[in-house]
């Protein structure tokens, strides 16, 4: 596992140098770099594998969706799971306040899991009554 960065929060992951022939980093980086602009693509990369790896998400011909278990949680529970795993940590002295930072992290947990499933999961941050 590796350490990246999303703004003020370092998060752990898989490695997302393309060297690492484990895993599909190139489809992960054409799936998820579409919704990024630096200097954030490449933590969303590091995210985007390690949902892959830790089962979140599945790769199939076509592209990737939610695995079973991720598609059974609801949303929140979905987020809060993911960020369980990844132990997000705010850094000290950032001008923004840690709980922002915090909010932040969240919303872009959220934005790579839209982006790398979003092809073949319908509405996965909506529930049954239409409210995110």
């Amino acid at each position: 596992m590796t350490e990246n960065r999303y703004g003020g929060v370092v998060f752990d992951g898989v490695c997302s140098d393309t060297s690492n022939a484990a895993y599909p980093v190139d489809e992960v980086r054409r799936a998820v770099e579409p919704s990024f602009e630096p200097p954030w693509t490449d933590a969303a990369i590091h995210l985007g594998l390690t949902l892959l790896h830790h089962g979140y998400v599945r790769r199939s011909t076509d592209g990737f969706s939610l695995s079973d278990e991720a598609d059974a949680m609801d949303a929140d529970a979905l987020i809060a799971d993911i960020c369980e795993t990844v132990e997000p940590r705010v850094l000290d002295g950032e001008k923004v306040s840690q709980a922002g930072q915090a909010a932040a992290f969240v919303g872009f947990v959220r934005d790579v899991v839209d982006a790398l499933a979003d092809e073949h999961t319908d509405d996965i941050f909506t529930d049954r009554e239409g409210k995110v």
